[in-house]
């Protein structure tokens, strides 16, 4: 998990703008700016739908689903990036992985529990034998804390396995498979000289669950395995 601590007053600004060193700015930015900007006063809560990722047979999809709620006190304001502010009462009431393979859907819990901030998850890629799927997800926390990781989640055996790619630096962007075992993983750090770190590379190799380093040119073979066959959505928003 790579965290960057900022104020409050550029927290949300922030957080929009780092996205970009993903897949898509709007994994993240699109739930966020419908929970923010208006009503800041009011309680709101939306049910995102993640992006739908297919196997290239297309027998699998495989995406999430967010339950986020942002709690407005009569003080609240809008600020001039157009984010409320202060900062807090940012809840995630559930995490869900719906997998539908052929004619069926199976709905699995990932959080039950509430969490503080929100968390976004979407599908990145399967493996090449389809077995299990890569993940990344966003988590925009209360009072300016900003993680971004990723995960592997086997679709044999339900089990979720966070990545430790790029522990000592800020950024952690995913590039691709250098191989069909092993996925490669861009360091960088907040600040720092781009040239510094243009070679950084932490590559997991998904028969072991461990993580190398590498500091020179790599070449990518596949960006993924699978297609995304559906954008993100907003499944229901409501205001109180």
């Amino acid at each position: 998990m790579n965290k960057t601590i900022l104020s409050n007053a550029i927290f949300m600004t922030f957080f929009l703008s780092t996205v970009s060193h993903g897949y898509t700015q709007n994994e993240a930015s699109f739930p966020i700016r419908a929970l923010e900007g208006d009503n800041c006063n009011r309680v709101v809560e939306l049910i995102y739908q993640s992006e739908k990722l297919a196997s290239n047979d297309s027998s699998t999809k495989v995406y999430f689903e967010g339950f986020l709620r942002r709690i407005g006190k009569d003080e609240d304001q809008t600020n001039t990036s157009g984010f409320c502010e202060p900062a807090t009462d940012r809840e995630t009431l559930s995490i869900k992985i719906i997998i539908e393979n052929n004619n069926e859907i199976k709905k699995i819990e990932l959080r039950s529990e509430k969490f503080p901030g929100y968390r976004i998850f979407t599908p990145i890629s399967f493996d090449i034998k389809n077995n299990y799927i890569l993940a990344r997800y966003y988590l925009a926390n209360n009072w300016g804390s900003v993680d971004t990781g990723y995960f592997t989640y086997d679709l044999k055996s339900d089990k979720l396995s966070y990545i430790k790619a790029c522990q000592e630096e800020d950024w952690v962007e995913y590039r691709g498979f250098i191989s069909s075992l092993e996925i490669a993983f861009k360091c960088s750090s907040y600040g720092q000289d781009p040239t510094e770190t243009s070679f950084i590379y932490d590559i997991f190799n998904s028969s072991n669950g461990q993580v190398y380093r590498v500091r020179e040119r790599i070449r990518i073979k596949h960006e993924r395995f699978g297609e995304i066959v559906d954008e993100m959505s907003i499944i229901k928003r409501q205001v109180f």
